[in-house]
C-alpha cells in the first residue's frame, strides 16, 4: 500500500478499477499513515476520518453499481483550513472562534462531485498571512524533508501532506505565492490559475483582487486532473466568469516546438546559489528536451511587485479592520503588526494600482509571451528555512547568494506575487535538490488560459528530470517525533 500512497492518481485509480484495492482500503491506509507520522509534521489541523470512510464506502458502492465519477473517484484529498465544509468550522489558522459553515465551498463541492474523498483540514499560516507558516493555533506545519524546517506559507500543510504521502491532492489558496512557495519548498506541484477561472465561493478572503484558489498535487498530471474537476464559472463568485482552461495532460507531452523564455543574470542575483543552480539546470533540461529557449527581461518587475504589495496590504487591512478592532486577541502580535502596515497606504495609491492593472498585464503579456509559450522563473529564493530562523523573534537570516552572503531575509514573493496582480497562471514544479537534500522549485508562467500548455510543459519536464518522483526519508520525521 505504501507504493500506492506514494504514487500518482492514475496508478491508484487503475488499482481500484481492477479490484486490487478499494476506496475504503486506500482511505484507511492514508488515515493510518497520518496517525503514525503527522505528529511530527502537523500537516493536518483536523482529520475527519469518520466522514472520509463513509465517503469511501459510498464510492465503493457506486463502483460496484457501475457508476465511476471520473479519475478522482475514491482518491484521498484534503483542504487548506480556510475552505468551508458544511457543518464544520474553518479555523483559517487563527485562535479566534469560527462558526460552522452552512454551505460547502464551491471547489470542494466540485471535488465531491468528482468522487474525491476529503480526509480533513490542513495547517496554514494564520489568516494566510505568513510566508513561512506561522500558526498561533497549532504551530507551523513542518517540512517532511527536514521537520526542523518550514513547510512554507501559507499553504504549508497542503504541501507537507502531499510530500509525506498523506493525500494525493489538496486545495490551497494563493494571494502572492501561497501555493507556489510551499510547493517549491516541499518538492510538490501547485498552480495559480488564470484569474476568473476557479471559484472562491466559500473560501476565506484576504485580498479579493489577488486571492485565488488552486490545486496542489505531486505531479503536473495529477494537478491537471484536480484542476479539471474544480475549474469553471460560478455565479456566486462575481469574478469567476471565464470558461474553463482545464485539459488533461497528453500521454506523451513533448517539448519540441515549444519556446520557453528564460531570465538573464540580473534578476537571478536575488536568489541563493543553489536555487540559481537548480534554475540553470531546469533551463538546460527544457532545452535538451527539445524546447527553444529565448532570453527575456521582466518588464517593470519592481513596479509590478510594488503595485501587488500595495493592493495586498490595503485589501488585507480593509478585510480585517473591523475584527482587528473588535477581537484583537484573535490575532497574534506579529500578524497584527503586519496587517497594520496596510492602513498607511493612501487610497489614491491603492486606486492607482487597480487602475493601471489591465494596462500592465497587456504590456507584460506582449513583451514576454509574444514569442514564448511559457516563462521560466524561480519559485522560491532558497530552500526551506529552519523554523528557528523565521518564527517571531528570530534573527535575520543569512543565506548564500552565489559569490556573496546576504544579511537580509530573502523576499519569498519576489518571483510570485506579480502574477496574482497580473492575473496570469503560474505552475510551480520540483526542480532538484540542494546539497543537503532539500527541494528546490521553479515556476512556469503563461498567458491567460494557458494552463493546458503549462501542465504539458511541466509534465514533459518531469519525465526528463524525475525530481517529482523522489520522496523524503521517513526516518527524518520519525526522528523529529522521537
Amino acid at each position: 500500500m505504501d507504493e500506492l500512497l506514494d504514487g500518482g492518481i492514475a496508478a491508484a485509480a487503475r488499482a481500484m478499477a481492477r479490484g486490487a484495492v478499494s476506496a475504503r482500503e486506500l482511505t484507511s491506509a492514508a488515515l493510518a499513515r497520518i496517525a503514525a507520522r503527522d505528529g511530527a509534521l502537523r500537516a493536518f489541523l483536523r482529520v475527519e476520518g469518520e466522514s472520509a470512510l463513509a465517503a469511501a464506502d459510498e464510492r465503493d458502492r457506486e463502483r460496484r453499481a457501475g457508476r465511476v465519477r471520473g479519475p478522482l473517484h475514491g482518491i484521498p484529498v484534503a483542504r487548506k483550513d480556510m475552505f468551508d465544509r458544511a457543518g464544520r468550522a474553518a479555523s483559517c489558522g487563527s485562535r479566534g472562534a469560527a462558526a460552522a459553515a452552512r454551505e460547502t465551498a464551491a471547489c470542494l463541492a466540485r471535488l465531491d462531485a468528482a468522487g474525491a474523498v476529503d480526509l480533513g483540514a490542513l495547517n496554514m499560516s494564520e489568516f494566510a498571512f505568513h510566508p513561512h507558516g506561522l500558526n498561533a493555533l497549532a504551530g507551523p506545519a513542518r517540512n517532511p524533508w527536514d521537520p526542523a524546517r518550514a513547510a512554507g506559507g501559507s499553504s504549508g500543510g497542503s504541501a507537507a501532506a502531499l510530500a509525506a504521502g498523506f493525500v494525493f491532492g489538496s486545495m490551497g489558496s494563493d494571494s502572492g505565492g501561497s501555493i507556489r512557495h510551499p510547493a517549491a519548498q516541499c518538492g510538490v506541484v501547485g498552480l495559480l490559475p488564470t484569474r476568473g477561472t476557479l471559484s472562491r465561493h466559500g473560501m476565506m478572503r484576504s485580498s479579493p483582487s489577488l486571492d485565488a484558489a488552486g490545486p496542489m498535487a505531486r505531479s503536473a498530471e495529477d494537478c491537471a486532473l484536480i484542476h479539471a474537476a474544480v475549474a469553471g464559472p460560478d455565479p456566486r463568485d462575481p469574478d469567476c466568469v471565464l470558461p474553463t482552461a482545464a485539459a488533461a495532460v497528453p500521454d506523451a507531452p513533448a517539448l519540441r516546438g515549444r519556446t520557453i523564455a528564460r531570465l538573464g543574470d540580473a534578476p537571478l542575483a536575488s536568489i541563493s546559489g543553489e536555487a540559481r543552480l537548480a534554475y540553470e539546470a531546469a533551463a538546460e533540461a527544457l532545452r535538451a528536451g527539445g524546447a527553444a529557449l529565448v532570453a527575456t527581461e521582466l518588464p517593470a518587475w519592481d513596479a509590478l511587485n510594488a503595485l501587488a504589495a500595495i493592493v495586498f496590504a490595503s485589501e488585507v487591512a480593509a478585510t480585517h479592520r473591523r475584527r482587528l478592532a473588535a477581537e484583537p486577541e484573535a490575532y497574534s502580535p506579529e500578524v497584527r503588526e503586519r496587517m497594520a502596515a496596510g492602513f498607511v497606504h493612501p487610497a489614491a495609491d491603492y486606486l492607482d494600482a487597480l487602475r493601471v492593472r489591465a494596462r500592465m498585464t497587456r504590456l507584460f503579456v506582449e513583451a514576454v509571451f509574444a514569442r514564448a509559450d511559457a516563462l521560466l522563473l524561480p519559485a522560491a529564493p532558497d530552500v526551506a528555512p529552519r523554523l528557528d530562523e523565521v518564527m517571531p523573534g528570530a534573527a535575520p537570516r543569512r543565506y548564500d547568494a552565489g559569490a556573496f552572503t546576504l544579511a537580509t531575509p530573502a523576499d519569498p514573493g519576489r518571483f510570485t506575487r506579480a502574477f496574482n496582480y497580473l492575473g496570469l497562471p503560474a505552475l510551480a514544479v520540483p526542480a532538484g535538490f540542494s546539497r543537503a537534500g532539500l527541494p528546490l522549485g521553479v515556476q512556469l508562467a503563461g498567458r491567460p488560459l494557458s494552463e493546458p500548455a503549462l501542465f504539458a510543459i511541466g509534465a514533459a519536464f518531469q519525465r526528463i528530470t524525475g525530481h517529482h518522483a523522489r520522496r523524503p526519508d521517513r526516518r527524518a520525521a520519525d526522528g523529529a517525533r522521537a
